[in-house]
This record gives structure tokens, C-alpha cells and sequence, in this order.
């Protein structure tokens, strides 16, 4: 084995700017005697860059490598391992540099290193701008915005950090957030990355009615529906769920609506029937099977007279 050590200048015109690019390497040459090669590793410690003067600039059209001792292309694998260098140490602008300079001589050789480190500066700038947005929703969180509580929550659920989440929706939960106390009892009701717990999950829609998420009204409504039999007070517990379904209708859930609408028109209250329908109608998904014309909905449901009276 054989070790040479060497000092090298080259002058390198860059982009119609020139560099002096002093390079210190040790290389190592190793024999493989079954292949019948020489394998060459190169390892370079230092490169540093000078402006010349802008009348050489002028003196070359055309990027080219004067010096003697280095072949152009031991200079580009120098460049590179420097690139390799500085990018560990994450010094990503002198890297990019070193490997500019490397595609001047080989642009195939070094348009790998420079793409690679394009996205990696992309990826720490959005790594970057995400752990800001995480800081500011964390202080905001610890003085009890819901709205900032949710979103970190978001955040924390889409990275798998699942218990991270829980513990931010409930803390959104607590300061009336509509949408918090719903993806919990989702998640409770589902089972999706926690144990099924119903208690629980009922106990969250109850949380999101009160907190005004419109699914949860109607959803804890058809709960008490279920339960009214059980209950001490029939009516009482009908009622209430008839309250939460007035309220899901007007916040625009298009079920509750229809079904509130139901309700009007078998007590012959056909304006207030008449009126639900068509938030229904206004509020049903293009492919529900609610988007039925509001006529035929009110005429099968109330008659052709009753019709003809609501809409006067």
C-alpha cells in the first residue's frame, strides 16, 4: 500500500466567474490483484475559493481548468467529497458551492449531489416552518386557545403521535370546541388507535352537542332516542332529542333537517315542515338520495292540499 500526499492549485472558471480552488489530499491506492485493477480513495481536506479579477472574467467564454498535476477529474470527485463534508456538518450553502463547482467539470457526475441537496434544503425549510407553527400552537395551547389546542392535536395525530393528540382534543374540548370532542368520540366509538370505549365516546358527542358540532347534536339526539325507553321520564328524554335535532338542523346537518321536517308535517305544522324540507334539500350531498325534488318529498309526505296551503 502506498500513501502520497500533495498540494494542487487549479484555476476554474465558473458561470463566467473565476475561482482558485486550492486543494490538500491524501490518497490511498490500493491494489486488487485478483481483478488486475487500482482502486483509488481519495480523501480531501480542505478546499478554499477566491474571486479573480473581472478582467480575467472577461478573458474566457467558455468554462475550462488551467493547472497542471490534478486531472480535472480527481478535482471533481475532490469537490464533491468536500460537498459530502460540508453537507454532514450541515453546512448547506458551502456544499451546494462545492458542488457547482463539481458540475462546471462533470455536470452528470454532480447533478445527483445537487438535486439531493436541493430537496434536503426544501425538506429543512418545511421542517423548519413546521416546528415554528408547533412552538407558537404549543404556547398557545398552555394559555387555553382551543382553536391552536385542536390544530396541534392535528398535527400530533398525522405524525402517530396518538396519545399527544388525545390529550389536545380533550384540552380543546374543555374550551368549547366544536370539532375536538368529535374526532374523540370517533375515535372511541371506532376503536381506530385506542380501545372501544362507548362510554366514552357517548360522552364526547354529549361534549360536542353542547360545544355546537352539528353531527354530535344529532348523533347524541338518536342516542336519546334509543335510551328513551329506559329512562325515567319518556317524554322528557324525546324531547330533549328533539331539542338537539332542531339545533343539528339549523347549524346544517341535512338528516336532521329532514327528519325535523317529518316530525312538523305528522303534528300539522306544515310550514315549519315545508321550511325544514327545503334546508334538507339545501344541505343533502349531490349523491344523497336526499336530493329528491322538494315537491315530491312534501307532496308524499303532506299531501297535495297541505302543500298548496304551506306555500302560501
Amino acid at each position: 500500500m502506498k500513501f502520497g500526499y500533495l498540494n494542487c492549485f487549479y484555476h476554474i472558471r465558473i458561470r463566467g466567474v473565476s475561482f482558485v480552488a486550492g486543494v490538500l489530499m491524501t490518497t490511498v491506492m490500493s491494489f486488487d490483484l485478483f481483478a488486475g485493477s487500482v482502486v483509488s480513495k481519495t480523501d480531501y481536506s480542505s478546499i478554499a475559493t477566491a474571486n479573480s479579477s473581472k478582467a480575467d472574467d472577461q478573458a474566457h467564454d467558455k468554462p475550462r481548468i488551467v493547472g497542471e498535476g490534478l486531472a480535472p477529474s480527481d478535482l471533481c470527485k475532490g469537490l464533491i467529497a468536500m460537498g459530502n463534508k460540508y453537507e454532514n456538518a450541515n453546512e448547506l450553502a458551502r456544499a451546494m458551492d462545492c458542488y457547482k463547482a463539481a458540475a462546471a467539470i462533470d455536470a452528470e457526475r454532480a447533478r445527483g449531489e445537487i438535486v439531493a441537496l436541493e430537496m434536503k434544503i426544501k425538506d429543512d425549510a418545511e421542517r423548519k416552518k413546521q416546528d415554528d407553527v408547533i412552538q407558537a400552537l404549543k404556547r398557545g395551547a398552555a394559555q387555553g386557545n382551543a382553536a391552536d389546542a385542536y390544530k396541534l392535536g392535528k398535527i400530533y395525530f398525522a405524525n402517530g403521535e396518538i396519545d399527544k393528540a388525545i390529550q389536545m382534543w380533550a384540552l380543546a374540548s374543555e374550551k368549547k370546541h366544536p370539532k375536538a370532542p368529535y374526532r374523540l368520540a370517533i375515535l372511541y366509538e371506532k376503536g381506530e388507535f385506542v380501545k372501544v370505549d362507548l362510554a366514552l365516546a357517548e360522552k364526547f358527542y354529549r361534549i360536542g352537542a353542547a360545544n355546537g358540532h352539528a353531527e354530535c347534536a344529532y348523533i347524541t339526539a338518536k342516542l336519546l332516542e334509543m335510551d328513551a325507553s329506559n329512562s325515567p321520564d319518556p317524554k322528557k328524554t324525546l324531547d330533549e332529542a328533539f331539542k338537539l335535532k332542531v339545533e343539528a338542523a339549523n347549524r346544517g346537518h341535512a338528516v336532521a333537517s329532514a327528519e325535523v321536517g317529518y316530525a312538523y308535517s305528522s303534528q300539522g305544522e306544515h310550514l315549519k315542515a315545508k321550511q325544514y324540507f327545503e334546508r334538507a334539500q339545501k344541505n343533502a350531498s349531490p349523491n344523497s338520495t336526499m336530493t329528491v325534488s322538494l315537491h315530491n318529498i312534501m307532496a308524499y309526505n303532506i299531501g297535495a292540499e297541505d302543500v298548496k296551503m304551506s306555500a302560501q
